[in-house]
């Protein structure tokens, strides 16, 4: 043996040194009891998990189903929201083992354009609870067999399913080394029933509203709610949600589905939270469930509900003092203050004018105001009388109106931060000598500020508005004067009493710094008029937004740089003529795309989806989809269109709404003699699975084009605009 040891080189005995270790280190320590494969499916990983590595038999254990989806995949909660698919588990158990429903922690919102899925983007946990009998025999070893369906989709989906094993050694109960410790965390995911909240709800035409008792002791975060329902058809998924916390009371406010918007008899969902719930023992709960009956119409909606911190509002002559007292302080809020900041300036800039001006700009600036209110309270009454259900602030619903609106001021605060003035365009009037009596500025400013201050609800506001919403018209009327000359007030007094005006500092270089500084000021408005907007359009509406704005500021510049009196007349006028046309064709792209991404319409009252109006809107004529109809027309030498979609598809039904429902492109399809085949991939089809191979694919959406001349097929990207379709079958 010495010899061969002799003859054997180092490396060589470090090698069988290490050999015999791990050998006499497997025979020393078997290897941990629990196995268990991770499947890579399709853009997922699929695994079963356990919390333990020995059971007992008698026990209770805790298993899950792990997807982790590849980046920017995600997989399905048990609602998938506008369209997806839940994973599901089919077990095959030894005799004495049985697995409960699958249970589904809180999901995440996924946007996608004017939908929204419920889902997971990261590495989500879906626990299952198996009981083994007491009888099952110790040493045999427990093994939990499931085939696992699932959908995973990005821009595309695909259907995937794995065949997954656990094995568990049985006798005394010991946690897993990987997942034991991690266990606590994968439960602290699931929504938490607390019978200690009082849940109830109540349903309107276009809206329902979940309300819930804060339990004693219990503390509510500062973030925003957004509630989760289990079935589909309930909710509009894409709009944003209300959350509100007074009195003692938390109250969500959902918009309701356009399409189905149905009254179920009993409701359950779950309601998330950015900052968690706090129990009396200092338990942080992100989620909570809910499940009640609903109480279903507009007759607990009575006025004497609305909150007010000073009290309820009792009789007409209290609500004009509250909408009196709303329009002074809505003054105050973020969305008025850069507006109304400017008037200060137009007051600095006056100083010293005689007294009669002053008033007369004042008036006219009251007159502005009172016109938009009485305006938007002539607009909001006829609705309602119609059927509507609306509040304050319902043009901001709109996209187009928000989008005007942001153009609006941020062109106005690239004039205040001197990247180009606006007297330019103006300097024949300036010449006639007649610049102190544009009054135009003065109503054109109280017309903005009314159109920033919808959105914002100032103290004594809402409660005198939501008690005018119950009375006539003559008298809701009556409460918007009141509160459009409450806003106008401060202004009106200034106009009326210019001597507080002394209070101010002498005419300086400060003016021009308060200046800019108010133009950043109104950039902010349009930041926050930007979000509400995200709300409405979607990622892609917002990027057209952004793209129109650089197009006003490109012409904002281009007048700046040119369009100023010391160049010459040619080029000063060509310099305001390119700017014109570059605002007028940002304004227009950007409007078309404003009502191209606009949300459905909500249903008139009791209409249902068979008999609204969107149901009548004109669309392709569909044919199912079959190999054989499609080898029919190729022969006949006909064009052919072949939608491979499904109704878990979010992208198809993004597609669908966006692009194949255009009536340019419905009309094209009639034009052009365009066969459409619709292959539904809903349901699990080998057939389809194996035409979609044919072509070198594996998910959809997917779109084919025969144009009946050449024999090679048009392949469509998966994401399709109505100008992409229209160009593709001019072709």
């Amino acid at each position: 043996m010495r010899l061969l040891r002799n003859k054997i080189s180092p490396p060589c005995q470090a090698f069988w040194t290490c050999w015999a270790g791990a050998f006499f280190i497997l025979l020393t320590f078997p290897p941990t009891s629990s196995h268990a494969e991770t499947v890579h499916a399709p853009y997922t990983e699929a695994e079963l998990v356990s919390e333990l590595a020995t059971v007992a038999p008698g026990d209770t254990l805790w298993a899950a189903l792990r997807l982790k989806p590849h980046p920017d995949w995600y997989v399905y909660w048990k609602n998938p929201g506008d369209a997806g698919m839940p994973p599901s588990l089919e077990w095959t158990l030894p005799e004495g083992v049985t697995a409960q429903e699958i249970l589904f922690p809180y999901p995440e919102v996924i946007p996608s354009g004017p939908l929204a899925s419920f889902g997971f983007s990261q590495e989500v946990f879906y626990p299952v609870r198996i009981a083994i009998s007491s009888d099952f025999p110790i040493g045999t070893p427990l093994v939990l067999n499931a085939h696992a369906d699932w959908l995973v989709c990005k821009v595309e989906c695909l259907p995937a399913d794995a065949e997954l094993t656990l094995i568990l050694e049985t006798g005394e109960k010991t946690p897993h080394p990987v997942w034991g410790g991690k266990w606590q965390s994968i439960l602290e995911r699931l929504p938490h029933d607390s019978p200690e909240w009082k849940w109830r709800v109540r349903f309107e035409p276009e809206t329902l509203t979940v309300t819930g008792t804060i339990p004693r002791g219990w503390k509510t975060g500062t973030g925003g709610v957004f509630f989760f329902p289990d079935e589909q058809g309930i909710i509009d998924n894409a709009q944003p949600q209300s959350y509100l916390v007074n009195d003692g009371m938390l109250e969500v406010k959902v918009v309701r589905d356009p399409v189905i918007g149905s009254e179920p008899d009993s409701l359950q969902g779950v309601l998330v939270a950015d900052s968690a719930w706090r129990s009396p023992d200092g338990i942080a709960y992100p989620a909570l469930t809910i499940a009640v009956t609903p109480v279903t119409g507009l007759e607990t909606a009575a006025p004497a509900a609305v909150p007010l911190s000073m009290g309820r509002v009792q009789g007409m002559g209290w609500a004009l003092l509250f909408a009196l007292l709303g329009g002074v302080l809505l003054n105050l809020m973020p969305c008025v203050l850069p507006v109304l900041s400017l008037k200060i300036m137009d007051f600095v800039n006056r100083a010293g004018q005689r007294r009669s001006l002053t008033i007369v700009h004042g008036l006219v600036f009251t007159s502005g105001v009172l016109l938009s209110f009485w305006i938007l309270a002539g607009t909001l009454i006829l609705l309602q009388q119609g059927g509507a259900q609306l509040g304050w602030g319902f043009q901001l619903q709109s996209p187009l109106f928000v989008f005007s609106l942001s153009a609006f001021l941020f062109l106005f605060g690239l004039n205040l931060l001197g990247v180009f003035e606006m007297g330019v365009l103006f300097t024949r009037f300036s010449a006639a000598g007649k610049t102190d009596s544009h009054y135009l500025g003065s109503f054109a400013g109280g017309v903005t500020a009314t159109l920033v201050a919808t959105p914002c609800t100032a103290p004594f506001m809402g409660a005198a508005l939501g008690y005018g919403f119950t009375l006539s018209p003559l008298a809701n009327l009556a409460l918007f004067t009141a509160l459009g000359f409450g806003m106008a007030s401060p202004y009106l007094l200034l106009s009326f009493f210019p001597g507080f005006l002394r209070f101010l500092p002498a005419p300086g270089r400060w003016m021009e710094t308060l200046k800019q500084f108010m133009g950043f000021l109104l950039l902010g408005t349009v930041i926050w008029l930007a979000w509400v907007l995200g709300h409405l359009v979607g990622n892609d509406g917002i990027t057209v937004f952004w793209m129109s704005l650089l197009c006003i500021g490109i012409g904002a510049w281009m007048l700046g740089r040119w369009g100023v009196l010391s160049v010459s007349p040619r080029t000063r006028f060509l310099a305001i003529a390119a700017a014109i046309v570059i605002w007028a064709l940002a304004l227009w792209f950007g409007s078309a795309a404003m009502k191209l991404s606009a949300p459905v319409a909500a249903l008139p009252i009791g209409a249902t989806a068979e008999g609204s109006q969107a149901a009548s809107i004109p669309e392709i004529d569909w044919e199912p989809f079959s190999p054989e109809r499609l080898e029919e027309l190729r022969t006949r030498k006909e064009p052919v269109f072949v939608n491979f979609t499904a109704a878990w598809c979010i992208t198809c039904k993004v597609n669908e709404r966006m692009a194949l429902r255009s009536p340019e492109v419905i009309e094209r399809f009639s034009e052009l003699g365009i066969h459409a085949l619709k292959a539904d991939w809903t349901a699990r089809d080998a057939s389809l699975a194996r035409v979609l191979a044919g072509y070198g694919r594996n998910s959809i959406p997917f779109y084919v084009f025969y144009d009946g001349k050449a024999d090679k097929p048009k392949f469509l990207p998966e994401l399709l605009t109505p100008g992409l379709l229209l160009e593709i079958l001019h072709r």
